[in-house]
C-alpha cells in the first residue's frame, strides 16, 4: 500500500476589541492511499477539495481553448468533472443541504 500524507500549519490574526492575537492552526492533512492498482482513496478537507476541483476546471478551460490540446485528455477531464458534479449532487440530495 502506498500512503502519502502532507499537512501544513498556518498563522492567523484575530482583531476585535482587544489587541491582536496570533494562534497556530493545524489544518487537515491530505491523505492518499492506494487500495489496489489504479484505485486510490483520498481524504482531505473541503477547502483542499475545492482547490483541486477549481484547478481541474481551469485546466479544462485552458485545454478547451487550445487547438493543440489532446482531445482524449480533454474528454477524460470533462468526464471526471461530470462524475464529480454528479457525485456532489447525490451527496447534496442525501443530506438535504
Amino acid at each position: 500500500m502506498i500512503s502519502l500524507q502532507a499537512g501544513f500549519q498556518t498563522f492567523y490574526r484575530h482583531s476585535g476589541d482587544g489587541p491582536h492575537t496570533s494562534a497556530l492552526c493545524n489544518l487537515a492533512s491530505v491523505k492518499l492511499e492506494q487500495l489496489r492498482p489504479n484505485v486510490f482513496q483520498m481524504t482531505l478537507a473541503s477547502q483542499e477539495l475545492s482547490a483541486l476541483v477549481a484547478a481541474a476546471r481551469l485546466a479544462y478551460d485552458a485545454m478547451a481553448d487550445d487547438p493543440a490540446a489532446p482531445r482524449e485528455a480533454l474528454e477524460h477531464l470533462a468526464s471526471v468533472l461530470r462524475d464529480f458534479d454528479v457525485a456532489r449532487e447525490r451527496l447534496h440530495d442525501e443530506d438535504g443541504r
